[in-house]
């Protein structure tokens, strides 16, 4: 069973930014349990009107959001625009994806409107999700960064803009567990070049990645269909054509072919997928790089796009020595690393991969 904890309702300016007080999320369950972050979600009611050249679009209004930070002890974890946030729980999700909000048509007066991004924390398409799953104690800060009237739909006639924001953290909680989970990195990078794009990743494992454009808030992202060919070589990715990757993305998840709102699956793309993870898989199945990992695209019509990755890198020194006090507390007699077949293994024995990977006290909770 989840449990949801939400925060007090946080008004921001258009423009600005404000810190969401964490006071209301708490670090163990009802059975003394330790909490793990499933999902936060993150809703906004946003009160605004139109004059008669403005409209904002469903997929649109997730551009309320200029930005979403959340963050640990040793950085980001969640870096991504409202619009991209969008387009990564898609990405994760499919047609599971929570819905769009509902338009708002020009010449409205005072409308309301509800807003929601869903960052999974712990994502269901890989075969451990709770290898990832963010201990609540974990987090330092929930940032938001409103959008102002004119980063928002069509035209500038926006006016009367109220945007009232509320975090709702769902949690599991785990009895007897000390593991240090493998910590993920989720952001978009912003590429200056059109063709030669580059990723940074120094010293993780790359779990996916996807190209997207700055959102026009028509169609939930620009045009991306003038470019014709990927090519990567440290994915083995040579002259990839994009309609390929977007057939092979919509065989391995739950894309609907049909959508209009899926940026992946339009008949005119609003992103590219480059990377993607399988429901089966498991950290060591993913690309270990220790710098920059280059993107070759044939041609593109497009300039600013962004690429968004998911990147499982080295967890804080900090955060290992916590776990070790808690499974001294706790009587065990010290940490180890998962297998594949769930043995004890020395976390040494894992190489590069020992400090991306899950690290579990000795007798603790499976």
């Amino acid at each position: 069973m989840s449990h949801v904890y939400r925060s007090e309702i946080v008004p921001i300016v258009g423009g600005s930014s404000k810190t969401v007080p964490l006071q209301f999320l708490r670090s163990t369950g009802p059975r003394g349990g330790r909490l793990e972050i499933v999902r936060i979600f993150i809703k906004l009611l946003v009160t605004a009107t139109t004059d008669g050249s403005t409209s904002i679009t469903a997929a649109g209004q997730c551009g309320w959001l200029n930005r979403i930070i959340v963050k640990d002890a040793k950085g980001d974890l969640w870096n991504l625009t409202g619009m991209e946030a969008r387009a990564k729980h898609i990405y994760e999700n499919g047609r599971f994806a929570i819905p769009d909000s509902t338009a708002l048509a020009v010449s409205s007066t005072m409308t309301n409107r509800a807003v929601k991004w869903c960052l999974d924390t712990a994502p269901r398409r890989c075969k451990r999700r709770w290898d990832y799953a963010t201990p609540a104690d974990s987090l330092t800060l929930i940032e938001l960064t409103a959008a102002a009237a004119g980063g928002v739909g069509t035209g500038s006639g926006l006016s009367a803009i109220t945007q009232n924001y509320q975090v709702f953290v769902e949690c599991r909680e785990v009895l007897k567990s000390t593991e240090s989970k493998s910590r993920r990195e989720v952001k978009g990078q912003t590429q200056a070049g059109t063709v030669d794009l580059k990723a940074g990743i120094f010293g993780g494992t790359l779990r996916s990645a996807f190209i997207y454009k700055a959102a026009d808030h028509i169609t939930g992202g620009t045009d991306v269909s003038g470019t014709a060919n990927v090519t990567i070589d440290g994915l083995q990715l040579n002259q990839q054509p994009v309609d390929v990757l977007q057939n092979q993305l919509q065989q391995e998840n739950d894309g609907d072919p049909a959508s209009t709102t899926d940026p992946f699956m339009q008949a005119t793309q609003r992103a590219i997928p480059l990377w993607w993870p399988s429901r089966d898989g498991k950290v060591p199945d993913q690309s270990f790089f220790d710098g920059e990992l280059l993107v070759r695209l044939d041609a593109n019509s497009v300039s600013n796009v962004s690429i968004v990755t998911d990147l499982i890198v080295p967890r804080d020194d900090r955060s290992t020595m916590a776990e070790e006090a808690i499974a001294k507390a706790a009587g065990h007699t010290g940490v180890t690393v998962k297998t594949y077949a769930k043995t004890r293994r020395n976390p040494k024995d894992w190489g590069r991969y020992a400090n991306v990977m899950p690290i579990k006290a000795i007798g603790g909770e499976d």
